[in-house]
């Protein structure tokens, strides 16, 4: 049993399609479920549902901070924490709200766990460098990590990031959960209108514009194949990538905007193949999602699923425009049948190892084994009960 508060730290939950705002959002609702007194520090309202047994804590940052997303109120709220024996989670970094994370860690009653979410891939790295390195000298980024009494990492991969940069505490690497949706009813495919599907943020990182070079090369050659680039924009991205599809001449590519809940499960039911050409993901939720979904995946090696090839549901190939020119060629030559064939073995590793229930409990040991190492010391808040 958890017997200590579990407290959240993350700039913001309010971008539904968002991995992170899933992934954290779930494991809160997961482990309040299970009976821990949990809390969410966050800026703005959450974008998603969580259990009612999850208490948030609302912040509005301060606007003239910028990208950094200050705020008085999220940074007196967790110090307030640091007063007490506490596990606080932190997610992600490079903001004023991490900062505040590593600020409280400097309590002896302070437990702190930090998920990079992603953050120190060299790709990421050395997006924004000169803010980047700011945060880290100045604003307290090399102090959260150094404050950190575990790390969480969702894949090897990351894990390695970490230690790449000297730290040397304990690392838990735990993936991200996944609700397996119903199976879907079984219906004829349409050899006549084949779909490619991409579902992620609208943002350089994730390579669409190799997507859409590739794209151009077989567009003439399969002309019973579609491509949908679906996503959130993010910093007018957007506009880029219409105008490189227009400059290309694509004529079967579209970018429906946004998907979410009905509409976004629908799109993985009715894909045929589903791509993500990322040039670096800590995870990639939504390859999880695509697998989930019985949808076979092409993916690049920019994220940490190897085993599409060796569980036999997709391509794991370099973020090059030849790479994944080859795998669409491949994967487009495959029968319907063939396609879904791979995409149950995908979900069935899904339900097999990504879970919900089996990640929680991979989570569960982390945080009991730090709660009871807490001091002695008591709680400040006596309705908060003691660790064992």
């Amino acid at each position: 049993m958890i017997d200590c508060p579990l407290v959240h730290v993350v700039t913001s939950l309010d971008e539904a399609t968002a991995g992170p705002t899933y992934s954290v959002a779930r494991l809160a609702s997961s482990m309040a479920e299970a009976g821990a007194a949990v809390h969410i520090e966050t800026l703005g309202i959450p974008a998603i549902e969580l259990s009612p047994k999850v208490v948030v804590h609302s912040h509005a940052a301060w606007k003239a901070g910028g990208h950094l997303r200050p705020a008085p109120s999220l940074h007196q709220s967790i110090k307030h924490w640091g007063a007490d024996r506490v596990i606080l989670h932190n997610h992600g970094l490079w903001l004023m709200p991490n900062a505040y994370a590593a600020w409280a860690a400097r309590r002896s009653t302070v437990k702190l766990v930090v998920s990079p979410r992603g953050m120190l891939s060299a790709w990421a790295l050395q997006h924004h460098r000169l803010r980047k390195s700011v945060a880290w000298w100045l604003l307290g980024q090399r102090q959260l990590m150094q404050r950190a009494t575990a790390f969480h990492a969702t894949a090897d991969a990351e894990a390695e990031d970490i230690r790449r940069l000297g730290f040397r505490q304990p690392i838990h690497v735990i993936p991200n959960g996944i609700d397996i949706p119903p199976e879907p009813p079984e219906t004829a495919t349409n050899e006549d209108q084949r779909t490619v599907l991409f579902l992620s943020r609208i943002h350089p990182k994730k390579g669409i514009d190799l997507l859409l070079k590739a794209w151009s090369a077989l567009e003439a050659r399969r002309p019973d194949w579609q491509l949908l680039i679906a996503g959130p924009d993010e910093g007018g991205h957007l506009n880029a990538m219409r105008e490189l599809s227009q400059r290309l001449g694509l004529k079967r590519v579209s970018f429906p905007g946004p998907l979410r809940g009905s509409a976004k499960s629908r799109a993985f039911h009715d894909a045929d193949l589903f791509v993500l050409p990322t040039h670096s993901e800590n995870f990639g939720l939504v390859i999880a999602e695509a697998l989930a979904h019985g949808t076979p995946v092409i993916a690049t090696t920019g994220t940490p699923w190897r085993g599409l090839i060796e569980k036999g549901c997709g391509w794991w190939v370099p973020p090059d425009i030849a790479a994944l020119r080859d795998a669409l060629d491949g994967a487009m030559s495959c029968s319907g049948q063939e396609l879904r064939i791979m995409g149950m073995k995908g979900r069935a590793w899904m339900q097999q190892s990504y879970g919900w229930e089996k990640v929680s409990a991979a989570y569960r040991a982390l945080y009991e084994s730090l709660c009871f190492t807490m001091p002695t010391q008591d709680f400040v808040h006596g309705s908060v009960p003691d660790c064992a």
